[in-house]
Protein backbone atom coordinates (compact mmCIF):
# COMPACT_ATOMS: atom_id res chain seq x y z
CA UNK A 1 0.00 0.00 0.00
CA UNK A 2 1.55 3.62 -0.78
CA UNK A 3 1.93 5.84 1.68
CA UNK A 4 -0.38 8.20 0.90
CA UNK A 5 -3.34 5.45 0.47
CA UNK A 6 -2.03 4.08 4.01
CA UNK A 7 -2.15 7.69 5.77
CA UNK A 8 -5.47 8.20 4.36
CA UNK A 9 -6.86 4.91 5.63
CA UNK A 10 -5.73 5.64 9.02
CA UNK A 11 -7.11 9.42 8.77
CA UNK A 12 -10.47 8.17 8.16
CA UNK A 13 -10.17 5.11 10.52
CA UNK A 14 -9.03 7.17 13.36
CA UNK A 15 -11.31 9.85 12.78
CA UNK A 16 -14.52 7.59 12.74
CA UNK A 17 -12.91 6.16 16.43
CA UNK A 18 -12.28 9.77 17.70
CA UNK A 19 -16.32 10.77 17.29
CA UNK A 20 -17.68 7.22 18.06
CA UNK A 21 -15.60 7.57 21.60
CA UNK A 22 -16.64 11.56 22.15
CA UNK A 23 -20.33 10.26 21.17
CA UNK A 24 -20.28 7.87 23.96
CA UNK A 25 -18.68 10.36 26.28
CA UNK A 26 -21.21 13.09 25.76
CA UNK A 27 -24.29 10.61 25.85
CA UNK A 28 -23.06 8.76 28.85
CA UNK A 29 -22.75 12.33 30.69
CA UNK A 30 -26.33 14.05 29.37
CA UNK A 31 -27.96 10.33 30.50
CA UNK A 32 -26.03 10.67 34.21
CA UNK A 33 -27.34 14.69 34.29
CA UNK A 34 -30.56 14.41 33.00
CA UNK A 35 -30.97 11.11 35.71
CA UNK A 36 -28.93 12.73 38.81
CA UNK A 37 -27.57 9.14 38.88
CA UNK A 38 -23.96 8.24 38.93
CA UNK A 39 -24.40 4.96 37.83
CA UNK A 40 -20.90 3.15 37.35
CA UNK A 41 -21.37 1.56 34.01
CA UNK A 42 -22.52 4.83 32.69
CA UNK A 43 -19.22 6.68 34.20
CA UNK A 44 -17.07 3.69 33.18
CA UNK A 45 -18.58 3.95 29.87
CA UNK A 46 -18.02 7.92 29.99
CA UNK A 47 -13.94 7.14 30.82
CA UNK A 48 -13.87 4.75 27.87
CA UNK A 49 -15.27 7.24 25.61
CA UNK A 50 -13.19 9.68 26.71
CA UNK A 51 -9.74 7.60 26.69
CA UNK A 52 -10.95 6.44 23.03
CA UNK A 53 -11.56 9.98 21.61
CA UNK A 54 -8.38 11.36 23.32
CA UNK A 55 -5.84 8.02 22.09
CA UNK A 56 -7.73 8.68 18.64
CA UNK A 57 -6.62 12.34 18.80
CA UNK A 58 -3.02 12.11 19.82
CA UNK A 59 -2.38 9.31 17.23
CA UNK A 60 -4.13 11.81 14.31
CA UNK A 61 -2.01 14.56 15.43
CA UNK A 62 0.92 12.37 15.36
CA UNK A 63 0.77 10.58 11.92
CA UNK A 64 -0.11 14.04 10.46
CA UNK A 65 2.99 15.06 11.62
CA UNK A 66 4.51 11.87 10.44
CA UNK A 67 2.76 12.49 6.90
CA UNK A 68 3.70 16.28 6.60
CA UNK A 69 7.18 15.14 7.29
CA UNK A 70 7.37 12.66 4.52
CA UNK A 71 5.64 14.83 1.95
CA UNK A 72 8.66 17.87 3.15
CA UNK A 73 11.47 15.55 2.55
CA UNK A 74 9.68 14.58 -0.43
CA UNK A 75 9.66 17.89 -1.87
CA UNK A 76 13.05 18.95 -0.90
CA UNK A 77 14.48 16.11 -2.39
CA UNK A 78 12.27 17.62 -5.48
CA UNK A 79 9.69 15.26 -6.01
CA UNK A 80 7.67 17.68 -6.86
CA UNK A 81 8.52 20.14 -9.51
CA UNK A 82 8.28 24.04 -7.94
CA UNK A 83 6.44 26.56 -9.93
CA UNK A 84 7.47 29.50 -8.07
CA UNK A 85 10.08 30.42 -5.11
CA UNK A 86 10.67 33.58 -2.98
CA UNK A 87 12.47 34.13 0.15
CA UNK A 88 11.73 37.33 2.31
CA UNK A 89 14.06 39.47 3.65
CA UNK A 90 15.01 38.97 7.68
CA UNK A 91 13.41 43.34 7.98
CA UNK A 92 10.62 42.29 6.32
CA UNK A 93 10.15 38.83 7.82
CA UNK A 94 10.29 40.57 10.98
CA UNK A 95 8.05 42.85 10.62
CA UNK A 96 5.22 40.43 9.48
CA UNK A 97 5.98 38.15 12.55
CA UNK A 98 5.23 40.90 14.58
CA UNK A 99 2.22 42.34 13.24
CA UNK A 100 0.63 38.99 12.62
CA UNK A 101 1.35 38.26 16.51
CA UNK A 102 -0.97 41.54 17.69
CA UNK A 103 -3.40 40.89 15.25
CA UNK A 104 -3.68 37.03 16.07
CA UNK A 105 -3.84 38.49 20.10
CA UNK A 106 -6.50 40.61 19.32
CA UNK A 107 -8.28 38.45 17.35
CA UNK A 108 -8.21 35.15 20.23
CA UNK A 109 -11.18 37.42 22.33
CA UNK A 110 -13.65 35.61 19.23
CA UNK A 111 -12.12 32.42 20.29
CA UNK A 112 -13.23 32.81 23.52
CA UNK A 113 -16.66 34.37 22.93
CA UNK A 114 -17.20 31.18 20.73
CA UNK A 115 -15.83 28.17 22.91
CA UNK A 116 -17.70 30.51 25.82
CA UNK A 117 -21.04 30.71 24.47
CA UNK A 118 -20.78 26.83 22.85
CA UNK A 119 -20.47 25.51 26.47
CA UNK A 120 -22.57 27.98 28.17
CA UNK A 121 -25.68 27.03 25.92
CA UNK A 122 -24.91 23.30 26.25
CA UNK A 123 -24.75 24.00 30.02
CA UNK A 124 -27.91 25.88 30.40
CA UNK A 125 -29.66 23.12 28.40
CA UNK A 126 -28.90 20.69 30.61
CA UNK A 127 -28.77 22.79 33.69
CA UNK A 128 -32.66 24.30 33.27
CA UNK A 129 -34.03 20.87 33.55
CA UNK A 130 -32.36 20.40 36.92
CA UNK A 131 -32.11 23.36 38.98
CA UNK A 132 -34.27 26.29 39.57
CA UNK A 133 -33.83 29.46 37.02
CA UNK A 134 -31.71 31.39 39.56
CA UNK A 135 -29.50 28.77 39.81
CA UNK A 136 -29.42 27.64 36.43
CA UNK A 137 -28.18 31.24 35.06
CA UNK A 138 -25.38 31.07 37.60
CA UNK A 139 -23.82 27.89 36.78
CA UNK A 140 -24.34 28.47 32.87
CA UNK A 141 -22.42 32.28 33.32
CA UNK A 142 -19.68 30.44 35.42
CA UNK A 143 -19.21 27.99 32.37
CA UNK A 144 -19.55 30.30 30.05
CA UNK A 145 -16.90 32.94 32.22
CA UNK A 146 -14.50 29.71 32.49
CA UNK A 147 -15.14 28.98 28.56
CA UNK A 148 -14.52 32.58 27.48
CA UNK A 149 -11.47 32.41 29.49
CA UNK A 150 -9.71 29.28 28.22
CA UNK A 151 -10.60 30.25 24.79
CA UNK A 152 -8.90 33.50 24.73
CA UNK A 153 -5.53 32.30 26.86
CA UNK A 154 -5.17 29.53 24.57
CA UNK A 155 -5.41 31.46 21.80
CA UNK A 156 -2.93 33.63 22.53
CA UNK A 157 -1.23 31.03 23.51
CA UNK A 158 -0.94 29.35 20.50
CA UNK A 159 -0.37 32.39 18.82
CA UNK A 160 2.87 33.37 20.76
CA UNK A 161 4.34 29.86 20.05
CA UNK A 162 3.49 30.35 16.44
CA UNK A 163 5.51 33.34 16.45
CA UNK A 164 8.60 31.66 18.75
CA UNK A 165 8.66 28.96 15.95
CA UNK A 166 8.73 31.09 12.99
CA UNK A 167 11.19 33.89 14.92
CA UNK A 168 14.01 31.30 14.82
CA UNK A 169 14.33 31.97 11.02
CA UNK A 170 15.91 34.31 10.61
CA UNK A 171 14.13 35.29 6.93
CA UNK A 172 10.93 33.29 5.04
CA UNK A 173 11.59 30.88 2.14
CA UNK A 174 8.66 29.83 0.25
CA UNK A 175 8.52 26.71 -2.15
CA UNK A 176 4.96 26.71 -4.17
CA UNK A 177 4.34 23.65 -5.84
CA UNK A 178 1.14 22.42 -7.97
CA UNK A 179 -1.10 21.86 -4.86
CA UNK A 180 0.63 22.68 -1.88
CA UNK A 181 3.73 25.25 -0.43
CA UNK A 182 6.70 24.39 1.87
CA UNK A 183 6.79 27.90 4.01
CA UNK A 184 9.74 27.29 6.11
CA UNK A 185 10.25 23.59 6.08
CA UNK A 186 6.80 23.52 7.01
CA UNK A 187 4.17 21.85 4.50
CA UNK A 188 0.77 23.29 3.70
CA UNK A 189 -1.58 21.20 1.84
CA UNK A 190 -3.65 23.96 -0.31
CA UNK A 191 -5.44 20.65 -2.23
CA UNK A 192 -5.40 16.99 -1.22
CA UNK A 193 -8.19 14.24 0.14
CA UNK A 194 -10.07 16.31 2.63
CA UNK A 195 -8.63 19.42 1.89
CA UNK A 196 -9.57 21.95 -0.74
CA UNK A 197 -8.79 25.60 -1.11
CA UNK A 198 -12.23 28.35 -0.24
CA UNK A 199 -10.18 31.69 -1.04
CA UNK A 200 -6.88 32.52 -2.31
CA UNK A 201 -5.83 36.18 -2.86
CA UNK A 202 -3.38 39.05 -2.35
CA UNK A 203 -4.59 41.62 -0.10
CA UNK A 204 -2.98 44.15 2.67
CA UNK A 205 -2.82 42.71 5.66
CA UNK A 206 0.15 43.34 8.54
CA UNK A 207 1.40 45.98 6.77
CA UNK A 208 2.45 44.58 3.32
CA UNK A 209 1.08 42.75 0.68
CA UNK A 210 -0.01 39.11 1.71
CA UNK A 211 -1.03 35.99 -0.78
CA UNK A 212 -3.54 34.90 1.74
CA UNK A 213 -5.00 31.39 1.43
CA UNK A 214 -8.19 30.65 3.14
CA UNK A 215 -8.30 26.33 3.14
CA UNK A 216 -11.02 23.69 4.22
CA UNK A 217 -9.74 20.63 5.88
CA UNK A 218 -11.47 17.76 6.99
CA UNK A 219 -14.20 15.27 6.22
CA UNK A 220 -18.26 15.25 6.51
CA UNK A 221 -19.51 16.87 9.12
CA UNK A 222 -15.98 17.49 10.62
CA UNK A 223 -14.51 20.57 8.27
CA UNK A 224 -12.75 24.03 9.37
CA UNK A 225 -11.04 26.19 7.39
CA UNK A 226 -7.21 27.42 8.45
CA UNK A 227 -5.94 30.91 7.09
CA UNK A 228 -2.69 31.13 6.11
CA UNK A 229 -0.54 34.07 4.91
CA UNK A 230 2.41 34.54 2.62
CA UNK A 231 4.54 37.82 2.67
CA UNK A 232 5.32 38.93 -1.07
CA UNK A 233 8.61 40.78 -1.21
CA UNK A 234 8.37 43.97 -3.51
CA UNK A 235 10.58 42.31 -6.41
CA UNK A 236 7.94 39.39 -6.54
CA UNK A 237 4.68 41.44 -7.30
CA UNK A 238 4.56 39.41 -10.87
CA UNK A 239 5.21 35.93 -9.48
CA UNK A 240 2.96 36.75 -6.63
CA UNK A 241 -0.36 37.40 -8.96
CA UNK A 242 0.80 34.45 -11.24
CA UNK A 243 0.77 31.87 -7.83
CA UNK A 244 -2.47 33.69 -7.01
CA UNK A 245 -4.02 33.16 -10.11
CA UNK A 246 -2.73 29.49 -10.06
CA UNK A 247 -4.37 28.31 -6.54
CA UNK A 248 -7.50 30.28 -7.86
CA UNK A 249 -7.96 27.76 -10.87
CA UNK A 250 -8.07 24.94 -8.36
CA UNK A 251 -11.24 26.07 -6.18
Amino acid sequence: MKAKTSFIFKVVLLTMTLIGGLSLALIMGIMMAVDEVMDLQRVLLLLFGLLITISSFIYLIKSNRVEEKRRVDETVNESYQYIGQWVIPTTQWGAFLAEKLNWQQRDAKNWGWTLGATLGVITAFIALQNYEVIKAVIISFSVFTTGFIVGLLGARKVARNNFNRDRQFSRGEVYFAEHLMVFNGRLIQVKDFGVRPVAISLERQFGQLVLAFKIQVGLGNRKSVKQHWVAVPQDHMQLAEEMCAHYQSLI
